[in-house]
């Protein structure tokens, strides 16, 4: 689902919810005002539920993503087993290495509950980086 400003053309509760989140993120925290805002409109709101698989080990992603509700584990194969690496809660930006490194992620996303992230697509951040639109 893609996120639009009201009628009069102004965030609404939960784009000001993301702008928050998005200027307080060490990855996002030099983009401008407008930016951001430019960033949240192009950019897709996804919902996860409980052991929802988001981004999977040694599988190309085409996007990052920042995490606004919930709690996402990050685990690792280990022969047979799995290896929890850390756990992610809100404002935390899950992918960015890969998308960067235009290489297979190390790792598998999984939520731990209900969740909630802004997917932010491999175009739209070459964009923001590279024509900066704002």
């Amino acid at each position: 689902m893609k996120l639009s400003n009201d009628e009069d053309g102004d965030m609404n509760p939960v784009d000001l919810d993301l702008e928050e989140i998005l200027k307080h993120s060490t990855f996002l925290s030099s983009l401008s005002r407008d930016q951001i805002r430019w960033l949240i409109q192009n950019s897709e709101c996804i919902s996860l539920e409980t052991r929802q698989v988001l981004i999977t080990e040694n599988v190309i992603q085409d996007g990052f993503y920042i995490v606004i509700h919930g709690e996402f584990e990050i685990v690792r194969q280990a022969g047979e087993a799995e290896a929890v690496i850390s756990v992610q809660s809100s404002g935390q930006i899950l992918g960015e290495m890969s998308l960067i490194a235009n290489a297979p992620p190390t790792a598998t996303v999984r939520a731990l509950c209900s969740s909630r992230v802004l997917k932010i697509s491999r175009d739209i951040f070459n964009q923001l980086v590279l024509g900066n639109p704002a």
